[in-house]
């Protein structure tokens, strides 16, 4: 029989079936009494019945029963198990486009914990206002999938599903679970831009999933290499997007970083952060350079790693400026094909793009709320190689629950 208990659960088995005596005229045999062995438990007796009680800590347990008669001899019987640990989860579900502790007023919370064995759904639970979560599962299980998702009110909309967040962790008490999920929102529904095409965007711009870690950037007055110069007046314009939180500033939030991009504008005085090698601009670590370089007709973006980047351009325009930093903050080496250029949904399509070039100053709504996905730190994966990723994109911007959805359930 299985005599296997959760904790805080009791069981009650019948022995009647179970018990002998080497006189038959004294059958049925009595159940006289049971005493824990060893464990948490606690027993209590009823005729036949045998109740044990799991009062303590999880653990095996051992029990024995005293059965039997004067005439045929008393007799007893070990009965052993497992008192099984309960997860107890709590934490808070948290947005993650803001930093704030808590969900806005227009969010819901919804999570829901599934068995990593079989994917079975164990438990769906609504968070209260403020994001926060306090459970326990019902059934004993190693290893948990917890999926999480923020529904939005939008204007005009209504209530809109927002993207699922699932992490994988061991079945264990986590008391202090924090989980970020991005909802969707008025800004990707104002473009026009609906969930599936906002994650596909991401996957097209970033496939590798990369993130820079370049911190200050350098506007270098006049090429050491002779290949051109910046204006004064276009040094400044550079300098004032990168530091507009609704520009190129979108594509790194200070908040998360701890502090804003640092922007040097060269000077005959001021200090280098790069080298030269041959014909090659190469920075600091730490440091982005943005060059004039009037060799070659268009722009070029150039990632050494996630440390250290070049942007070369000839045009001193503010759409490829916003392109070009683009591809070092959030679209290294790859375009947008499924987002339009035209209303703009982004500024991250290539030149030989059928729709045209991108018409807009600076970078589209789906490069901004890219950004807040990729710079998300819960989302960070260090890599071996010392190269850093997020998280696959179905773990951060999953399309729907598992239950609801085939497009992602966890493998």
């Amino acid at each position: 029989m299985d005599t296997h208990l959760s904790e805080g659960s009791l069981r009650t088995f019948n022995l009647e079936s179970l018990l002998s005596d080497r006189n038959p005229e004294d059958r049925p045999v009595p159940l006289i009494s049971a005493t824990t062995v060893s464990g948490g438990v606690a027993t209590s007796i009823s005729g036949y019945d045998l109740t044990i009680s799991a009062t303590g800590a999880a653990g095996p347990y051992q029990v024995k029963a005293n059965f039997g008669s004067d005439q045929g001899g008393l007799g007893e019987g070990t009965i052993q198990g497992n008192v099984f640990h309960l997860v107890h989860l709590a934490g808070q579900l948290q947005d993650a486009r803001t930093n704030t502790l808590a969900l806005n007023s227009n969010e819901s919370g919804i999570i829901q914990v599934y068995n990593a064995a079989d994917n079975a759904l164990l438990k769906a639970y609504l968070t209260d206002s403020q994001g926060n979560f306090d459970f326990t599962l019902e059934q004993e299980v190693s290893e948990i999938f917890v999926q999480a998702r923020i529904d939005s009110e939008i204007p005009l909309v209504g209530l809109v599903d927002g993207f699922v967040r699932t992490i994988k962790i061991p079945a264990s008490d986590t008391t202090n679970l924090l989980i970020r999920a991005y909802p969707y929102n008025e800004v990707l529904s104002s473009a026009g831009i609906n969930k599936a095409n906002f994650r596909r965007h991401l996957e097209e711009i970033n496939p590798y999933r990369f993130k820079s870690k370049v911190d200050s950037i350098e506007i270098i007055d006049v090429d050491p290499l002779g290949r051109g110069s910046f204006t004064p007046e276009f040094m400044d314009l550079v300098k004032n997007k990168i530091s507009d939180p609704n520009d190129i500033g979108c594509y790194v939030d200070p908040a998360e970083r701890g502090r804003p991009l640092y922007v040097q504008i060269d000077d005959l005085n001021s200090i280098k952060h790069y080298h030269i090698e041959g014909d090659e601009i190469i920075p600091d670590r730490g440091w982005g350079i943005f060059v004039r370089d009037t060799t070659f007709q268009g722009a070029h973006a150039r990632t050494f790693n996630e440390y250290m980047f070049k942007i070369s351009t000839r045009p001193c325009t503010e759409t490829v400026t916003a392109h070009e930093f683009g591809h070092v903050f959030i679209a290294p080496w790859h375009h947008a094909l499924t987002l339009d250029p035209r209303i703009p949904q982004t500024i991250m399509t290539g030149d030989n793009d059928p729709r045209g070039l991108p018409v807009g100053l600076r970078p589209g709504p789906a490069d901004c709320e890219a950004a807040k996905v990729i710079y998300e730190p819960t989302y960070e994966v260090p890599n071996t190689n010392d190269f850093f990723l997020i998280e696959p994109y179905y773990n951060i911007l999953g399309l729907g629950f598992c239950i609801d959805s085939l497009e992602f359930c966890p493998p």
